[in-house]
């Protein structure tokens, strides 16, 4: 298998962090550049933002909203009046960079057998070279148990020299005690707010040569190992409360880590994080050696070896348990890695496609435990929610909570940046995405914890809900960052709020169905769903139209979203309905968008998952090969996903976290009660092994090998029993699965 990410250069002078590779336990991230010369390790702490407690709603806003929904009814444009009223600012608060922990090493740069690897599933990345007769090593690793990221410098002529510091852009002071540096730091205020997070980093070295400082450095010289115990810590304990002491914890942080040493840390570190990498494994094609990752991308675009693809999923599996761990901050746009004091969206949380992609992986990566980092953010979430609720639609019912097309560290909800924030359903996509994670696992205690935040969503859009026609209907109403031809981008109907919506409702139902809280709310909300409109309807020109009331579709549309494609994927809406001219322009929509135009690598690797959700492996091939192609722009050198309209400067994370579960989708489709096996193979992954994937219904397909495009054995694990349908190589195989069971599908009969 194919675990190991290899450079055999040291980063260019100006390649700088695009470079960098990227290390994280969650709560703090850090990107390795490394030029020999010197290093800078650029720190992240996932509590570290501008501004502090805060809240954007615009008092009384409601107010306007007879009036402006009555105007959209007539189909006036009003997107102004709808801004001017409903819109407070631009832009919400942002994720800070930390500081850099710099080290500035002595002697030539000159090096040979320079090789710098990082181990996908360990964890660690090491760097060793030769230079003039001495070995050098370097190691790293970020420790989720003891929150501490670790460094180990190593010569083996004891002839290593360096000195050492923390630097931030941040307001703050460095101080040294001995063998620790410690940074006091104060974050920016932004957009009116004042800045109110404190933080500590603290670095305490252990080396066996000699050590100094001038107040400002620390310096080591005929070392012949240097060990560096980093953490970092923020005063924040809730977007209400900035009590913890964040320097008592930083030092007690850094010093248990060096009371305990390196070897045990590390040890700690692999066996927590190897055991969640190891739950899933891919093979595709043959095995090999370890190849580097630049020769392994020339071989992608030349010869369509499949190396690539398999090293990408694992290196996106690495980046998710990176960044996606309980009791940190899920990851934002940027996930846990940003660099900069202005980064590109604030490295907020955009929310109307951005974070959910983040989690799409883990429910299939059998990682659904790690989903608590997305539930406790929501229920921050929904208690501002209930305040933007009240304030920008006049709803007070119940526990009714609203969230529109971003938020922040202080989990503000009301819209943001102009008319196009006015996307209330975002708050049910991540219900839904929440939700998954019971469909894979089945884990009732899980939807009990769900059942507040969903009954408050049902109830919220119970009450948002208005007449048109014989339907009921969003509005405001967006397609988000999409306008709906000359009307604008607010409007009403939009299939992009029909198919959440939708699909929200009837998950609020199984949750209720289990609870049995509110027979009057599940009553409702069994009546109203009746009322939606269908999840899509088809334009003049065949395409699916993303706004349902309107035909203002054209073949020539390339946009990055794909909003009214929702029900197709991540959601089954659409996709369940089978209809024939339904299934024509859902294809047909997907492949105008798919032409070359407003391309991201988030889009694009959407837009894998949806081919794949429409068996069409040459698609999802074409996609494949434009995304992870890195003369086409959408790639950094690190393997972030690029944005190549931002010319190499800006990349997302959303990419990288949504890449395995759209790999999967092309090599196992679970859907409620059945499976089909390679529905959308691409034709240059004909052969391989899949191990570990879970499935819908809480089955686990142990093992699944393929052939020539065709399956050769298929092993299934049913861990609460239960009935499945099995697709593959062409026939139908039922499955009336025991508990706790493994049966071999294909391979022998059942």
């Amino acid at each position: 298998m194919r675990n190991t990410y290899i450079f055999n250069a040291p980063s260019e002078d100006f390649s700088g962090i695009n470079a960098a590779l990227p290390l994280g336990n969650g709560y703090m991230g850090m990107q390795v550049e490394d030029n020999i010369v010197y290093e800078r390790l650029a720190l992240n702490e996932s509590t570290l933002w501008s501004g502090g407690p805060y809240d954007n709603d615009l008092n009384g806003a409601y107010a306007s909203l007879k009036e402006l929904r009555e105007s959209a009814f007539k189909d006036r444009q009003r997107d102004f009046d709808w801004e001017s009223k409903f819109v407070s600012q631009w832009g919400g608060q942002i994720m800070l960079p930390a500081g850099d922990f710099m080290a500035y090493f002595a002697n030539s740069r000159e090096t040979s057998n320079y090789k710098k690897q990082l181990d996908l599933r360990c964890g660690i990345l090491t760097t060793t070279f030769e230079k003039q007769g001495e070995r050098v090593e370097k190691r790293y690793f970020a420790n989720y148990p003891s929150r501490v990221i670790c460094i180990r410098y190593q010569s083996d002529r004891k002839a290593m020299n360096f000195a050492c510091e923390i630097a931030s852009k941040s307001s703050g002071s460095l101080t040294v005690e001995g063998d620790t540096l410690l940074f006091h730091g104060a974050a920016n205020g932004a957009r009116g707010v004042d800045g109110a997070i404190r933080y500590t980093i603290a670095a305490r070295l252990r080396t066996d040569g000699e050590l100094w400082d001038n107040g400002k450095r620390i310096f080591i010289k005929n070392a012949g190992t240097t060990e560096i115990y980093l953490s970092i810590v923020t005063n924040f304990v809730s977007d209400g409360d900035l009590s913890a002491p964040h320097e008592t914890l930083a030092r007690a942080l850094a010093d248990k880590a060096y009371a305990r040493g390196y070897e045990a840390l590390e040890n700690e570190h692999v066996s927590d994080f190897s055991a969640l990498y190891d739950r899933v494994s891919l093979r595709l094609g043959k095995e090999t050696g370890d190849v580097p990752v630049k020769e392994l991308q020339r071989r992608f675009a030349e010869e369509d070896d499949c190396g690539w693809v398999e090293l990408y999923f694992n290196f996106t599996r690495y980046l998710i348990l990176s960044s996606t761990r309980n009791g940190a901050q899920p990851p934002s746009l940027q996930g846990k890695w940003n660099d900069k004091l202005s980064p590109p969206w604030d490295c907020k949380y955009t929310v109307n496609i951005n974070l959910q992609m983040n989690y799409w992986s883990l429910a299939p990566l059998g990682l659904s435990e790690l989903y608590n980092s997305l539930l406790e953010k929501m229920k921050a979430v929904a208690k501002k929610g209930k305040k933007t609720a009240r304030e920008t639609y006049g709803i007070e019912r119940g526990d009714s909570w609203v969230l529109h097309h971003n938020t922040d560290l202080w989990n503000v909800c009301a819209p943001i940046d102009g008319c196009w924030g006015l996307t209330p359903v975002c708050g049910a996509w991540l219900m839904n995405e929440l939700f998954t994670a019971y469909e894979y696992t089945g884990n009732e205690d899980f939807l009990r914890e769900l059942y507040p935040l969903f009954r408050g969503c049902a109830q919220f859009f119970c009450e948002f809900l208005v007449p048109f026609g014989e339907y009921l209907v969003t509005c405001p109403s967006t397609s988000p960052e999409r306008m709906n031809g000359a009307l604008g981008y607010v409007t009403y109907g939009s299939a992009h709020d029909n198919q959440i919506v939708r699909e929200m409702f009837e998950h609020y139902l199984v949750c209720e169905k289990l609870v049995r809280a509110d027979a009057a709310l599940e009553k409702e909300t069994e009546e109203k769903l009746k009322k939606l409109p269908p999840p899509a309807a088809v334009s003049k020109c065949g395409l699916v139209r993303e706004f349902y009331f309107h035909d203002f579709d054209y073949l020539e549309d390339t946009h990055r979203h794909l909003a009214h494609l929702y029900g197709v994927y991540p959601g089954n809406s659409v996709f369940r309905q089978h209809d024939g001219e339904l299934d024509a322009a859902v294809k047909k929509t997907l492949d105008c968008r798919s032409k070359a135009g407003d391309w991201t690598g988030w889009g694009i690797v959407w837009r894998i998952a949806l081919y794949a959700r429409l068996g069409d492996g040459a698609a999802v091939a074409a996609m494949l090969k434009t995304f992870l192609d890195r003369r086409n722009g959408l790639m950094l050198e690190n393997g972030f996903g690029a944005l190549p309209y931002e010319n190499g400067s800006a990349f997302q994370y959303d990419c990288n976290g949504a890449f395995p579960a759209a790999l999967l989708e092309t090599l196992v489709r679970s859907e409620e009660g059945r499976v089909t096996l390679l529905p959308a193979l691409p034709d240059f992954l004909r052969d391989g092994e899949l191990k570990g994937v879970c499935l819908r219904g809480a089955f686990h397909l142990e093992k699944l090998t393929f052939s020539d495009g065709k399956v050769t054995r298929c092993d299934i694990y049913s861990e609460k029993g239960g009935a499945l349908d099995i697709s593959a190589n062409g026939r139908l195989y039922h499955l009336d699965a025991e508990a706790d069971r493994t049966y071999t599908v294909i391979g022998s009969s059942i």
